[in-house]
């Protein structure tokens, strides 16, 4: 950064990035379609606006991408896969056997079969994937500078410590409650904005 005054576009990128990573737990735990959505949204224009900028000289990567190529190879595998999975020319052998139970079932024309007994949800899994994926690209990225990652490191110990402390006031308070909604698992557990209490422990341990 200039000078402890002058924010960069990467610090400026970063800050939105900690707004969404804070803001995502919010809404149950953006395990909803419209929340899942909303989040890859939100990420996708971060990308494509570090994108942006690195290109037209605005911003400076963090590192060289050759060193992401151990993780990113795997990943981009194991997604293409899935997607293959999704697509309905496949070798008969290959599709589902839910498929030609539909067929016997359903009257003619009969759906088209694919690898994946749900192709529909194995394309959301890619792209909620992809979302995640793109946090840490962006956190490894623009979390290389110091003064980012001690901030990081603060909004989210902050944030975490927000969250936890409204999940045990809800549940000292017996309030069986996610946010406005009257809960239907986990009743007496405290679960915070998460529907699970797995979950929730899952964002505690993190914190």
């Amino acid at each position: 950064m200039a000078d402890r005054h002058t924010l960069s576009a990467n610090d400026w990128l970063f800050r939105a990035l900690l707004a969404v990573i804070v803001l995502a737990p919010l809404p149950l735990a953006a395990n909803r379609p419209w929340a899942w959505s909303l989040l890859c949204l939100l990420v996708g224009a971060l990308c494509l606006g570090w994108g942006w900028l690195a290109l037209s000289g605005r911003a400076r990567p963090g590192m060289d991408f050759k060193r992401l190529l151990p993780v990113a190879i795997p990943v981009v595998a194991a997604l293409a896969w899935a997607f293959i999975q999704s697509l309905p020319f496949v070798p008969g052998p290959l599709a589902h056997p839910i498929w030609a139970e539909a067929a016997a079932a359903l009257p003619p024309p009969a759906p088209l079969p694919t690898i994946s007994p749900d192709p529909e949800l194995t394309r959301v899994a890619i792209m909620r994937t992809l979302a995640y994926g793109a946090v840490f690209l962006l956190a490894a990225q623009l979390g290389r500078n110091r003064e980012r990652a001690r901030l990081g490191l603060r909004v989210l110990a902050w944030t975490v410590l927000a969250y936890c402390a409204y999940g045990l006031a809800m549940n000292v308070l017996e309030i069986e409650r996610v946010l406005w909604l009257k809960k239907w698992a986990y009743v007496g557990d405290a679960t915070g904005t998460f529907v699970s209490r797995n979950a929730f422990g899952s964002l505690a341990g993190v914190g």
